[in-house]
């Protein structure tokens, strides 16, 4: 099985790269998301954006919709989920997907990236492909000592997660960017860590994963709270809408933790 969360940062640069474009369209929807402190003229890019991307995509859009899943299927959680003709299809729908998004864009954007950043966009995403595959077989040793208890593991996603995603939106003075590129780095740094170190150490199992993805998910919701509404209007009518679709997340994360409390699983083999 490939790594998921290499697989995930692929996807983030596929999708904001060659197919919308967006990490170097500095008019993109009619917003400039490029020209701030930490444009790169060489580049033709922002060092903030695709950290934003990266973020976003890799933990939020792949890696915790997985890991609740996962916890809900007791059965199938290390089994893959598509044989050889479903991922044919998907890998189909997926392609033809991208290609409508591009054209859409295209057609409204008039906008499409250098050559050079388009190559060096490809050349990101076949490494974090060929690496995921890479490390798939790779069974690190085990470590001394016992992991955390499950729900330290999730407020440690949680302070971390927070950390760098809940400032973004209050803070919009440009010398908060480049100390949101800081925290990004840091926040990456330890979580890739503990989750290693951690995952290596005696106890570590499914209620771990669950409470890490339950962490980072309860980031979304509550930073959703503070971010004014784009299109104007009332900010109380825009909280009371929020409230009941942010509700539905901890939710699922209850059902999950009931599914696993009832299921007594063991915990899985360690796998890197």
């Amino acid at each position: 099985m490939a790594d998921h969360g290499l697989l995930a940062a692929a996807y983030a640069l596929i999708e904001e790269g060659p197919v919308d474009q967006m990490l170097w369209n500095d008019s993109y929807a009619g917003n400039d998301l490029l020209h701030g402190p930490s444009y790169l003229p060489s580049l033709g890019m922002s060092v903030e954006l695709p950290q934003t991307v990266l973020a976003l995509h890799t933990v939020w859009s792949i890696c915790v919709p997985i890991a609740l899943v996962e916890t809900l299927t007791r059965t199938r959680r290390s089994e893959p989920w598509l044989g050889r003709a479903g991922l044919a299809v998907v890998a189909a729908v997926f392609v033809a997907g991208a290609v409508l998004v591009f054209r859409g864009n295209y057609g409204e954007e008039r906008f499409i990236a250098s050559p050079a950043q388009l190559t060096g966009a490809f050349l990101a995403i076949a490494a974090l492909v060929a690496a995921a595959f890479a490390v798939r077989t790779r069974r690190l040793p085990r470590l001394p000592g016992r992991a955390p208890a499950p729900w330290r593991a999730g407020a440690a996603a949680l302070v971390v997660t927070s950390a760098y995603w809940g400032p973004l939106n209050p803070i919009t003075d440009d010398w908060f960017e480049w100390v949101g590129v800081g925290v990004w780095c840091v926040g990456t740094v330890l979580g890739v860590w503990w989750v290693r170190r951690w995952s290596r150490q005696e106890g570590w199992g499914v209620r771990h994963r669950f409470a890490s993805a339950a962490g980072a998910l309860l980031t979304y919701v509550w930073v959703s709270f503070p971010v004014r509404p784009e299109s104007g209007g009332s900010v109380r009518a825009e909280l009371e809408r929020r409230r009941v679709p942010s509700g539905r997340p901890c939710e699922r994360c209850g059902c999950s933790c009931r599914s696993e409390t009832e299921g007594n699983a063991s915990p899985d083999r360690v796998r890197i």
